[in-house]
């Protein structure tokens, strides 16, 4: 069987992967994509809270920063053109008490400093008028309304099938073993077979590490964070309109109530590190998530509650997206550490 050979191999079928194909898919390029599991978004890109965020939260000048709020910009035209499931239902970032209305004015100059248009802050009774439901407590809020909602794995299939329509390949059940330079390119040993790359991505997402280390680069590391979520019934849809956000922690953007396309109510996710993969959920994350939500919107019950899971995101050390080519090679390029946004 003859090997095949391609101008670019990208290793991972999950939105980052699935995006560079279908972008590198508008040239003559001959493409190929290739994925561990069964299917493409069986990773991370399966099981997240599907938030277009705004770039509010992002630290000015970062990668991260610029990136989500272009990728923001994006998102309603090509919703238009690939036709997967997308709103752009806005987003609120609540204050809980007179103290962190302070902190939301900052978060309002981060964001203006990211470029995010249309921000404005609201009082209690503007809040209120916008979200009826939530918390009587709440003392404000800021307003994004370019932030959206997806289905992440629907959005996954869209881009791939649109880059395979353009003429790129693709191979699941496809793990990468071993990646050796050689002359103008890589031979890439898979449990499916070899392979020739003139040029590598690397957007194996949790894997990114591991991938990069076949080249012989130890400049990505990452690690696992886990999120629990929890989703409520249909018949809730209307409960908020717009994705409800807390001040952010140090670790991450908190516990979130988030308006589905689909119009279930979901509320999480945790964020706590795990050494091992680990996808299951817990009581104590319930009553964590619960417990929060339940503080910005106070009319939640459990027994509405009709499904959970979890997912792992890949965190990179950097605090930071990492996307550049290898120092080792400028032909593997690495597009890890692709946080929420």
């Amino acid at each position: 069987m003859s090997i095949p050979e391609v101008d670019v191999l990208v290793i991972g079928a999950g939105v980052v992967g699935a995006a560079l194909i279908r972008e590198l898919s508008r040239y003559e390029l001959d493409l190929l994509l290739v994925e561990k599991e069964v299917d493409v978004s069986f990773g991370t890109s399966k099981a997240n809270s599907g938030i277009v965020h705004s770039g509010v939260h992002d630290r000015p000048g970062t990668l991260k920063a610029q990136l989500a709020v272009r990728g923001c910009q994006l998102f309603p035209e090509l919703a238009a053109q690939l036709g997967f499931l997308y709103k752009q239902n806005g987003a609120v970032v609540v204050a809980r008490s007179r103290e962190e209305l302070a902190e939301l004015e900052k978060l309002a100059v981060n964001g203006r400093a990211n470029g995010v248009k249309g921000l404005s802050l609201l009082n209690q009774e503007e809040l209120r008028r916008l979200e009826p439901n939530l918390s009587p407590e709440l003392v404000g809020g800021l307003l994004a309304p370019s932030g959206g909602i997806v289905v992440p794995f629907d959005l996954v299939f869209a881009l791939t099938e649109n880059a395979v329509a353009n003429g790129a390949k693709l191979m699941v059940n496809t793990e990468v073993q071993a990646i050796n330079p050689e002359q103008g390119g890589f031979f890439v040993r898979t449990n499916q077979g070899g392979i020739r790359a003139k040029f590598i991505v690397n957007a194996a997402g949790l894997g990114g590490s591991e991938v990069a280390a076949m080249l012989g680069d130890d400049s990505i590391q990452l690690y696992a964070r886990k999120g629990e979520e929890y989703l409520f019934d249909r018949k809730l849809e209307g409960l908020v309109h717009r994705t409800v956000f807390p001040l952010p922690s140090q670790v991450s953007k908190g516990i979130l109530v988030i308006p589905t396309v689909e119009g279930n109510i979901m509320i999480g996710p945790t964020a706590q590190r795990v050494e091992t993969p680990d996808l299951s959920t817990s009581l104590a994350g319930w009553q964590e998530i619960y417990g929060e939500a339940r503080r910005l919107v106070p009319t939640l019950q459990p027994n509405d509650l009709i499904t959970a899971f979890s997912g792992l995101r890949a965190v990179g050390t950097t605090g930071d997206f990492m996307i550049a080519p290898s120092t080792l090679s400028t032909r593997f390029i690495s597009a890890a550490g692709i946080e929420s946004p």
